[in-house]
């Protein structure tokens, strides 16, 4: 039990870590890549889809899994997109008070949609949260209005994508590399097409 316990706190620690080196990351290249934003996230893509390769290299595609996954990666894609844009107008902190929110939106979201409930204890958190957002917001000395509503968008799509994958990883039985797998294929082809568009 205690190597279990010990497991789970190393993999929270990396993931807390990784999550706060890539937001740094991010906001450092939204920074001095201003308007390059999409073809970041389209490099950070192609990364993930190569090391997905060289550790998983049985991975194989199939084109009605993709089109069943479509729906979530659009708003995966959407989510990396405003994530970025909204890193290029605000601090880090105030990003990451932002993101935070988010379990707010998806908690309701799951209520609405899938019936799910959620105990009192964690509705409580949940608005205690939203109360330090508010504060934070409120006491913002850098508050930037654009920066917010990419961020507001991020949040939404964010909330969004969390309740379709809860729907779809049901129906579709895939592992969590698999899952990134074709999120990262087709987002990776969307992310194209806005460079595309932007040049």
């Amino acid at each position: 039990m205690t190597w279990i316990m010990g497991k789970a706190a190393q993999s929270a620690a990396l993931f807390a870590a990784s999550s706060v080196v890539m937001i740094l990351l991010n906001k450092e290249l939204a920074k001095g890549l201003v308007g390059y934003a999409h073809i970041v996230l389209l490099v950070q893509n192609t990364g993930t889809l190569a090391l997905l390769k060289y550790t998983k290299p049985d991975l194989a595609f199939s084109s009605d899994i993709a089109i069943q996954w479509l729906p979530c990666v659009s708003l995966f894609t959407v989510n990396l997109l405003t994530s970025i844009l909204a890193l290029s107008y605000l601090s880090v902190p105030t990003f990451t008070v932002f993101r935070n929110t988010q379990p707010i939106l998806a908690t309701v979201l799951d209520f609405v949609l899938r019936s799910e409930t959620t105990d009192k204890r964690s509705v409580g958190c949940l608005f205690m949260i939203l109360v330090g957002a508010f504060i934070y917001a409120y006491n913002d000395l850098y508050f930037h209005l654009s920066g917010y509503v990419w961020a507001l968008a991020h949040v939404i799509s964010m909330s969004l994508y969390s309740v379709a994958v809860k729907y779809k990883i049901n129906s579709l039985k895939l592992v969590a590399y698999e899952m990134s797998w074709y999120i990262n294929i087709i987002c990776s082809y969307m992310l194209m097409l806005t460079v595309l568009y932007r040049h």
